[in-house]
């Protein structure tokens, strides 16, 4: 999804979602931020395990974006792609935030 707002270097951002798993199949989600010109550019993010048969729950990613970027892509990969009903995905917000992080964080519950 393009954000299609303006990131500046310094600002710290948190993606928050609901994840779930519809499947008897353990899921790994990796959910990122990142310059919408290539990772090259800039990208933070993580990577969760949601067990299978998991319901909706909250999970949080905090970082910073080192350098301006004009336009930024909020990204959620699911693996293993294995035709199994996927990864649930809900209520997801994107803001920037006043906290100051130095590295990603990552949270769940």
């Amino acid at each position: 999804q393009f954000v299609n707002y303006s990131l500046y270097a310094g600002d710290t951002f948190e993606i928050a979602l609901d994840l779930g798993n519809a499947s008897g199949i353990t899921k790994t989600a990796r959910v990122e931020l990142l310059n919408a010109s290539g990772t090259q550019h800039g990208v933070f993010g993580c990577t969760f395990t949601v067990p299978a048969n998991a319901p909706l729950a909250r999970y949080r990613v905090q970082g910073q974006v080192t350098n301006t970027w004009a336009n930024a892509l909020l990204r959620v990969g699911v693996d293993p792609a294995d035709g199994s009903p996927a990864l649930m995905v809900d209520n997801v917000a994107l803001q920037r935030v006043n906290d100051v992080v130095t590295d990603t964080v990552c949270d769940f519950g």
